[in-house]
């Protein structure tokens, strides 16, 4: 799959599209980019997708925490299999072109773009005001095709990257599995922290994690964490530490099991299974410990239980 860091660059030939931010590249994205991928090989055109960096919201002094950052989307759109990416700088260019212009000289005579397959709350242009009837009203005008992908649900419920954001704000990172299609993810690098887990038996990785993701609810998670190639079952803590520090300063903490390397300065990703438990302060450091080696029982206990998905050592 090429990757086009901005519309300048792309190669010029005659495609099939799709165009939005697919943050988290959710099921519902998904099963749009695969029609996309079939549309196009029945009509012999390379298929991709334009999205833009930053967020449009970002522009619009409106903070968005992202289930994806541009690199995960792109590692995500990769999977499906798509020809191309086209990433946009989403700035005053884009943001104050008309609905018309923008079709003309960025879908059209940039992108060559020949058949569009665009979701149904898909919005363009100065003041959103284009909309998938925009995009029929000038089909002919600029000879490409246009259809328009219907709402997707799972269990009645249409999939969103909102309802994501909201499910794993509560801590429901199983209900945001379900309709991502895979483990919500953090990865970032792994930093120096006051190394108190050690004294304890249970040292951990202080994941630094880029400011844009949304990171979930505070509490302690199962996890799967992943050091290369290699997967180690994990327990994850995000939360301010309130038995041994006052600090209101947000730590995401992952102690993995059965694992004995250093990994300061290093890459590690974390794969979100379960929410186990809220964040609480503990009477002193030996109840800690104790609610530790209950957390371990239990996160032993959930991967033995899902044994036929999870073969770990």
């Amino acid at each position: 799959m090429k990757v086009f860091w901005h519309i300048e660059d792309y190669d010029g030939k005659p495609c099939a599209l799709s165009v939005g931010i697919f943050d988290g590249v959710h099921k519902g994205h998904q099963r749009l980019l695969q029609q996309l991928i079939h549309n196009a090989k029945q009509r012999d055109l390379p298929c991709g997708v334009l999205t833009f960096h930053p967020h449009p919201a970002t522009y619009f002094n409106k903070p968005v925490q992202l289930l994806t950052t541009i690199h995960e989307r792109i590692e995500r759109f990769a999977l499906l299999p798509l020809d191309f990416v086209v990433v946009a700088p989403f700035d005053e260019t884009i943001a104050t072109l008309p609905p018309r212009t923008y079709i003309q000289r960025i879908l059209v005579e940039k992108l060559k773009v020949r058949y569009l397959l665009i979701g149904y709350d898909h919005r363009f242009g100065k003041d959103r005001k284009g909309s998938i009837a925009t995009l029929r009203q000038y089909a002919a005008v600029y000879g490409y095709e246009v259809e328009e992908f219907p709402p997707q649900t799972i269990e009645s419920v249409v999939v969103k990257s909102t309802l994501i954001r909201q499910a794993l704000l509560q801590g429901a990172v199983q209900q945001a599995q379900q309709w991502l299609g895979y483990p919500y993810m953090l990865k970032g690098t792994v930093v120096k922290g006051q190394q108190l887990g050690r004294t304890l038996g249970y040292p951990t990785a202080n994941l630094e994690v880029p400011k844009e993701k949304l990171i979930p609810k505070k509490g302690v998670y199962i996890a799967l964490a992943q050091v290369k190639q290699q997967l180690y079952k994990a327990m994850v803590n995000i939360g301010t530490r309130p038995t041994i520090s006052k600090k209101n300063q947000l730590h995401v903490e992952a102690h993995l099991l059965n694992f004995h390397q250093n990994l300061y300065h290093k890459p590690l990703t974390l794969y979100f299974l379960h929410y186990l438990r809220e964040e609480k302060r503990f009477s002193d450091l030996n109840a800690l410990k104790k609610q530790l080696q209950q957390d371990e029982a239990q996160t032993l206990h959930f991967f033995a239980s899902q044994s036929s998905i999870y073969s770990l050592k």
